[in-house]
This record gives C-alpha cells, structure tokens and sequence, in this order.
C-alpha cells in the first residue's frame, strides 16, 4: 500500500480541539483567531479543564503558546505555508 498526502494550508489548521485527560472533556480553541488574546497568561482559560476544573500539564499550555505563536507571525512571511498529512 502506498502512502498518501494531502496538502493543508497552515491557515486551515488554526482550530484544535482539546481533551481533559482526567475527565475526557473537550473544547475547541481557534489560536488563528485574531479575537483571541494571546496565551500565555496568568489566568489563561487553557492551564485548566472548563469542566472538572483539573490543571493540565504545564507541558501542554506551552505547546498551545508556541503554536499560536506560529500561526500568527506565518501570516505576517511572505511563505506558503502547507502541511504534509499522510492518508490511508
């Protein structure tokens, strides 16, 4: 079987969606939303799940931090910027 791609746009990949670990909870965050504050800090809605109110892993607000960050300054380059997603 071969693999196969498609082609994203990074712009396209601005909404994610996230799941509690405690109590499998999700929300979903556009960090390519220019409505949003950017993340980051002291009583960012992201350090904790809206429902069960568990902290999330330190690990996992500093990955939302640096991909938001991403995604705003791509769109300030001159770059086409694409994903490479593997098929089935």
């Amino acid at each position: 079987m071969s693999e196969k791609e498609i082609s994203v746009p990074y712009s396209e990949l601005g909404r994610l969606e996230i799941r509690c670990p405690k109590c499998a909870a999700g929300f979903v965050i556009d960090l390519a939303s220019s409505k949003l504050p950017p993340l980051g800090g002291g009583r960012d809605f992201a350090r904790q799940c809206p429902v069960c109110l568990q902290p999330f892993p330190e690990q996992t607000l500093g990955a939302l931090v640096l991909y938001q960050r991403f995604l705003l300054e791509s769109r300030k380059g001159e770059l086409d910027i694409h994903f490479r997603i593997k098929t089935e």
